[in-house]
C-alpha cells in the first residue's frame, strides 16, 4: 500500500510538467507564420518546441512533410513562445504545423505533448 501512493506522485509529477501549448499558422505575404507556446506550471531545465515540421496538402487531407525546423527550446524558464515565424513555401497548396510541446525538468524527467495546427491556404 505504501507504493501506491509514491507511484502516483511519480506518473502525476511526470505528467504534468506541461501545463499548456498552442500553435496556429496563418498566411504572411504568400509564406506562412507559424505561431506557438508551451507553458509549465513551474521553471523547467528545458522548455519549448521540438519535432517542428511544417506540412502540405493539396486537398487538405493528405499531408506530406514539407520541411522541418530546428528545435525551439529555452532553458530555466517556464514559458517559451514563438510569434510570426515566417517560413517560405511554394503557392498552391494547404499548410499545418506539427510540432511536440516539450518540457524538462532538472532531474532529466521529461514530457512531450504532439499538436497539429490549423490549417491555411496559400495561393
Amino acid at each position: 500500500e505504501t507504493e501506491t501512493p509514491i507511484t502516483d506522485e511519480i506518473v502525476d509529477e511526470t505528467a504534468g510538467l506541461i501545463a499548456q501549448g498552442n500553435v496556429s499558422i496563418s498566411e504572411s505575404n504568400g509564406n506562412v507564420s507559424l505561431s506557438a507556446w508551451t507553458r509549465s506550471s513551474k521553471s523547467m531545465y528545458l522548455i519549448g518546441l521540438k519535432n517542428i515540421s511544417v506540412e502540405r496538402s493539396s486537398n487538405g487531407v493528405n499531408w506530406t512533410q514539407e520541411k522541418t525546423l530546428t528545435d525551439k527550446l529555452k532553458s530555466n524558464a517556464n514559458y517559451y513562445s514563438l510569434s510570426g515565424h515566417s517560413v517560405s513555401v511554394t503557392g498552391g497548396y494547404y499548410y499545418r504545423i506539427t510540432c511536440d510541446h516539450y518540457a524538462e525538468d532538472s532531474s532529466g524527467t521529461s514530457q512531450s505533448v504532439s499538436n497539429t495546427s490549423n490549417s491555411v491556404w496559400i495561393d
